[in-house]
């Protein structure tokens, strides 16, 4: 799965309505069924991933065989859609097509710095192995629970390394290297003032 600090992921999409050749620049997502939960984003409209929706998952290799996609808000309002769960979605890259049918739409977040414009995004559903695993943890004495998740990783994965990070540094960082810059802008000003 992705994490919110790390969607880069992008493509060209059309829909259903869309006007011949008209298309929208989408961030796309992998996601599990416990993402929205983990990271408390709220459903607008329809529902989440489910495993009791096999149809979230595309069975076959047949890209006309529609799959399951969430969309943001601000793709939904890109694309002019006032009820969108049901309508389809179509991933264009070059002559190929995939083709996906919205079952819910959440609200619009910010992933990056809340300074950037929220961008159309949406989600699909992958149960594959996944690059990252997300643990929401209470605070409460962390070296011990620290040691259970790692050996608990140890366990299920032996031959794949345990490391993690917290998101928070991530965001701290990010938010450092803004402060910096506005210093640098700041400066540079004053020096050509001067």
């Amino acid at each position: 799965e992705h994490l919110p600090s790390s969607i880069r992921q992008y493509n060209n999409i059309t829909w259903e309505g869309a006007v011949p050749e008209e298309k929208i620049e989408i961030i796309c997502s992998r996601i599990d069924y416990d993402f929205l939960d983990t990271y408390g984003i709220e459903l607008a409209a329809g529902r989440n991933f489910s495993p009791e929706f096999p149809g979230d998952l595309r069975t076959g290799e047949d890209p006309q065989s529609p799959r399951g996609v969430l969309l943001n808000e601000e793709a939904v309002r890109r694309m002019g859609w006032s009820d969108p769960v049901g309508k389809r979605v179509i991933h264009v890259w070059g002559n190929n097509r995939a083709y996906w049918t919205v079952v819910g739409v959440v609200k619009d977040f910010h992933f990056t710095s809340l300074r950037s414009a929220i961008r159309p995004m949406n989600f699909f559903l992958s149960t594959r192995i996944n690059r990252y695993v997300s643990i929401k943890l209470a605070g409460e004495n962390l070296p011990a629970t620290l040691g259970f998740v790692e050996a608990t990783w140890k366990r299920l994965y032996p031959e794949l390394p345990f490391d993690f990070y917290f998101l928070d540094t991530v965001f701290d960082r990010l938010y450092r290297s803004e402060v910096r810059q506005r210093q640098l802008f700041g400066a540079l000003s004053g020096l050509a003032v001067f």
